[in-house]
């Protein structure tokens, strides 16, 4: 039951590409995103789903 709870957090900011992909027209866009997640006492990011791989629009050599 873990396993699929971390799949399926693992698939939502894809999902969400998808959509905005087939609702928001990208060509020439700028885009910024916001909302990096904090936890105090904590210094180490290390596989954080906060800090996520370049990916989306721009990720995909759009």
């Amino acid at each position: 039951m873990i396993e699929a709870a971390v799949d399926l957090n693992n698939r939502h900011p894809d999902r969400l590409l998808v959509l905005l992909e087939h609702h928001v027209d990208f060509e020439g866009a700028r885009i910024t995103v916001l909302g990096l997640a904090f936890t105090s006492q904590i210094d180490d990011t290390w596989n954080s789903r906060a800090i996520p791989p370049p990916r989306g629009p721009a990720g995909c050599g759009r």
